[in-house]
């Protein structure tokens, strides 16, 4: 039987002043193959962020989060869910600048062991 080791990685921020009208990068790339992702918007403005600096990916509200658990209540278990080495996370406001807080992205890995 193998078994696998849940790690936390480090978080990514980007402080409400860096937040525009075009994505900015939130912290470093994804150092590892994260399985569960949680984004944080704890500023006072709505925000969307993006994997590729292009596309909208998703709309954040002022002071809410998502948590996306790739991993669980999957029919298709051959096939691992993750989100990928060197991934960069982006954002920009949606509607008017924030002023106070920070958005967070966090994420959890699996180390074989």
């Amino acid at each position: 039987m193998s078994a696998s080791v849940v790690r936390f990685d480090s978080y990514k921020t980007l402080p409400a002043a860096s937040i525009g009208a075009t994505f900015t990068a939130v912290g470093t790339p994804i150092a590892h193959n994260w399985r569960i992702i949680c984004f944080t918007n704890n500023t006072n403005a709505d925000v969307i962020f993006s994997a590729d600096s292009t596309n909208l990916n998703f709309y954040l509200p002022a002071g809410s989060f998502k948590l996306f658990d790739l991993s669980t209540n999957r029919e298709d278990t051959a096939t691992t869910w993750l989100i990928s080495l060197n991934t960069q996370i982006y954002a920009m406001h949606a509607s008017g600048a924030p002023t106070t807080g920070s958005v967070y992205v966090e994420g959890l890995y699996g180390q074989g062991q």
